[in-house]
């Protein structure tokens, strides 16, 4: 399910570092709907693979040092769900928070004003071009030191990673059937741009662009509803099908 949202700034900016905001955003839409969601879907001590994305389209900006200024006050996000229960227990939460003013660094605040469901498309083919519609992240993650090492995809290398990632998406969850079909996913690049991006105070390398998918039409589906990469939830990886 795939979900547009409609939000009013009190002030034209945004903090550099935004995504946290919304993931705050849909953290509290759960706790004021019903605890027992939010503590399905995030557990401080254990991670819970989670199966959707979503991007923020702010219209025409300016990134200055560490805010965004905006020439509209208006903005919408755009929220993707492989999972249906998930879809269906956002929704539900998330009309709760309509009118609120949501707090916002600054002394600034937004308001959701509107929700509406959008239609999903049809994947028939094995063959898909992917929009990256909010950065994609490429991680590897070292047990053995316990850091993480980002990459862009624009090499054979980063391709396989991001291959790991889908895959360790999957067999946590009770959608590892799907496991199967990801060794064989052809990516190649149509469009390519790199660039750095704030998370929680951290630089990361992002790509953005144009993607040919080639594979099992039930893998392009769930990619294209639950997004691609690493940190998905987080506000990365959403995707739109060209």
């Amino acid at each position: 399910m795939r979900f547009r949202l409609f939000f009013e700034l009190e002030n034209k900016e945004m903090p550099l570092d935004y995504r946290r905001i919304f993931m705050s955003f849909i953290k509290k839409s759960f706790t004021e709907k019903d605890v027992s969601i939010l503590k399905k879907y995030y557990n401080e001590k254990d991670s819970i693979q989670k199966h959707f994305s979503f991007g923020i389209n702010f219209g025409k900006c300016k990134f200055e040092n560490q805010k965004i200024k905006m020439e509209n006050n208006k903005f919408f996000m755009v929220l993707s769900s492989f999972d249906n229960e998930f879809a269906i227990n956002f929704y539900n939460s998330i009309l709760n928070m309509k009118t609120q003013k949501f707090p916002l660094p600054n002394s600034n605040s937004m308001t959701l004003f509107n929700i509406s469901l959008e239609k999903e498309k049809w994947i028939n083919k094995n063959e898909i071009y992917f929009k990256i519609m909010s950065p994609v992240i490429i991680r590897k993650h070292e047990k053995k030191d316990n850091k993480d090492f980002y990459y862009t995809l624009d090499n054979k290398e980063s391709i396989n990673i991001l291959k790991e990632n889908i895959k360790y998406t999957l067999l946590k969850s009770e959608y590892n059937n799907l496991v199967k079909y990801v060794d064989n996913l052809k990516i190649d690049i149509v469009n390519f741009k790199k660039t750095i991006v704030l998370n929680y105070s951290a630089k990361i390398p992002v790509t953005l662009g144009v993607i040919k998918v080639k594979g099992n039409e039930m893998i392009l589906d769930y990619l294209y509803k639950s997004g691609i990469g690493s940190k998905r939830s987080n506000g990365f990886g959403l995707v739109e099908i060209l």
